[in-house]
């Protein structure tokens, strides 16, 4: 499966064109106000796997030889902020058709942002699209589209601007 940070590169921290309402605006606003230095390391999270871990948006996993047995999210982290970024991604479920408040928040945003938010929602569309196809129960499609909102809240938040 396609990791979101492989549709949009971390060029730029605007926030002010994200779409989603304002459960994803909150979600990565919050992100973006707990500082970087509490977000697990940079290496460790370039693919943004280890902050949706580290919010408990992550299955918990019970392996033993060859066998493997996925369960439940494991809950750990910041409740609030796991609660904003599954109800954030239920609004990327419908197709993405942005509206004439978002299109006046993008108008005062330089190109390279617009594009990389415009990626971005599409790529979480795209990933809803997936998960209804082989017909996923919709709150496990919402989760694992929470965990990859997740990563791209912390690309916005945690990864040093280009020079």
């Amino acid at each position: 499966m396609r990791r979101l940070s492989e549709c949009h590169r971390a060029d730029d921290r605007s926030l002010a064109v994200r779409a989603g309402g304002g459960a994803a605006g909150g979600a990565c606003a919050g992100s973006a106000r707990w500082p970087p230095s509490a977000w697990p390391s940079r290496s460790a999270t370039a693919t943004g796997a280890t902050i949706g871990s580290s919010l408990g948006l992550a299955p918990s996993d019970a392996s033993s030889g060859q066998r493997r047995v996925r369960g439940p999210i494991t809950r750990t982290g910041n409740s609030h902020a796991r609660r904003l970024l599954v109800e954030a991604s239920w609004h990327h479920r419908k197709r993405y058709r942005p509206g004439r408040e978002l299109m006046r928040r993008q108008a005062s945003q330089p190109p390279a942002v617009r594009d990389r938010a415009e990626r971005g929602n599409r790529c979480l569309n795209q990933q809803w699209k997936q998960f209804d196809a082989r017909d996923k129960r919709p709150t496990i499609a919402a989760v694992a589209v929470a965990r990859e909102l997740a990563g791209w809240c912390w690309s916005l938040a945690a990864v040093d601007e280009p020079s």
